[in-house]
C-alpha cells in the first residue's frame, strides 16, 4: 500500500506517483437489484476510464443499477471519498 495524502482524484494521484491516469485504478460503488435484493456492487475501473453502468450492469446481472448513496456505503463499513 502506498499513502496518497491528499489525493482525491485520479489526475491528482498520477501527478503525485509520477505515472499516467492509465496505471491506476478506481473502485466505484453500485447499488444494483439482482433478483429481489438490492445490493452493493463492487467495480474496479482503470484509472483513464470511466464506468460503463450498463456494462456492469449485464455482468452483474441486476436489474437496475445506480451509484451508491454515501450512508449506503458507510453501511458496509467502507468510508467513501
Amino acid at each position: 500500500m502506498v499513502p496518497t495524502p491528499g489525493a482525491k482524484t485520479i489526475a491528482a494521484l498520477a501527478e503525485f506517483l509520477a505515472i499516467p491516469a492509465s496505471h491506476t485504478a478506481k473502485v466505484v460503488l453500485l447499488m444494483g437489484t439482482i433478483g429481489d435484493t438490492e445490493r452493493l456492487t463492487m467495480a474496479i475501473v482503470r484509472g483513464d476510464m470511466e464506468a460503463n453502468l450498463v456494462a456492469i450492469q449485464q455482468v452483474v446481472h441486476a436489474s437496475t443499477l445506480r451509484p451508491a448513496a454515501a450512508d449506503e456505503i458507510r453501511c458496509a463499513g467502507i468510508e467513501p471519498g
